[in-house]
């Protein structure tokens, strides 16, 4: 049985599947069974489209750990890891400072064995540990600062979606017409935090980005830490149907070819800075990727590479520069958010929120 008539079965068998169940088995499949990064795959993420990228990363990380005073010893945890790239090189530039297997112990948050294998050879080169669930005891018993980071992780998480409609609001889910899936509703015991709802208004949650972010802020509560997170998303809470999928670089409808092609949602930064709160983390952000990446110094870093190219390859920095800082590309439609577990200062939040 595929997995496609293994899914429908399933949503025949229930009658209605919520929309966070859909999302998250479709997504556990896809990247299991896929390598969905890059010019061949689905889409391309920042790291794919210039070492420019992580660089900055890896400055920034630097910069923590020295407020820290972590440069004895520490973790560096990314979560998604896609095939490797923004952590090649974040460890191309930080042991180009101090010896990696010094101080860093490198851990990699990742499930998919095929995106393993494409990790493992790119970072051959170096001590990498993999585990496949934050809630691991290499994590949990770990004795030293934690730095988390992840770039496009939080939007494949699950979301929920209500919808108001008749006057009240109904859970959103799948159900099927024969063997096509389609959109249901069933009655529900919620209502958002705004008012002012109307027919056909949509609202969206993710417990499963909560419970993540709670986990992951128990990791770094012990020993002191912090998280960045860089992914699209909107930084008031509000109305609005952010549910996609990407197929072969174009947006496709969520709900044909279940478990091959990229379920997302744009996260809700607004409750990324309120849940830092709530669990007493110091937070800096949202701000747009561009204004990060400028501050952290990526135009003098292009301009170094540049120098030392002929006419087409400086051409190519800009035609990546210029994706990862346009307004029109990712530059505005990317956040960053990072939170800590003590007061510091850290580059690339010159303005603490949008």
């Amino acid at each position: 049985m595929t997995f496609q008539s293994n899914l429908i079965s399933q949503i025949k068998a229930r009658g209605f599947m919520p929309l966070d169940d859909y999302m998250g088995l479709c997504n556990e499949h896809y990247y299991a069974s896929q390598i969905p990064f890059g010019r061949e795959g689905d889409f391309i993420t920042a790291p794919e489209i210039s070492q420019m990228f992580g660089e900055m990363i890896a400055a920034w990380l630097v910069d923590i750990m020295g407020q820290f005073g972590s440069m004895q010893r520490c973790m560096i945890l990314e979560c998604g890891p896609g095939r490797g790239t923004l952590m090649a090189d974040i460890l191309r530039i930080i042991s180009k400072i101090k010896p990696l297997n010094d101080f860093v112990d490198v851990t990699l948050l990742e499930n998919s064995d095929q995106l393993i294998m494409h990790q493992k050879e790119i970072l051959k080169d170096h001590a990498v540990q993999w585990v496949t669930d934050i809630h691991n005891p290499i994590l949990m018993n770990y004795d030293a600062p934690i730095f988390i980071i992840g770039n496009e992780f939080l939007d494949a998480l699950p979301i929920k979606q209500y919808i108001f409609k008749g006057g009240d609001w109904q859970e959103r889910g799948v159900g099927c017409e024969g063997d096509r899936l389609v959109y249901r509703e069933e009655s529900a015991n919620f209502s958002p935090p705004l008012s002012d709802a109307k027919e056909g208004s949509i609202y969206e949650i993710s417990p499963a980005i909560e419970s993540f972010f709670k986990q992951a802020h128990s990791l770094i509560e012990k020993n002191g830490g912090a998280m960045l997170w860089i992914d699209y998303g909107y930084t008031k809470t509000g109305y609005g149907d952010t549910f996609q999928a990407v197929k072969a670089h174009d947006f496709a409808d969520p709900l044909t070819r279940p478990g091959e092609q990229d379920l997302t949602a744009h996260v809700n930064f607004e409750h990324l800075r309120t849940l830092a709160k709530t669990n007493g983390l110091y937070s800096f952000g949202p701000v747009m990727q561009k204004d990060f990446l400028r501050e952290c110094g990526i135009n003098a870093r292009a301009n170094i590479l540049k120098s030392k190219l002929d006419i087409k390859g400086a051409e190519a920095i800009d035609i990546a520069a210029k994706r990862l800082l346009s307004a029109d590309e990712m530059g505005a439609l990317f956040k960053v958010f990072a939170c800590f577990t003590k007061h510091i200062t850290p580059a690339g939040f010159a303005t603490d929120k949008i």
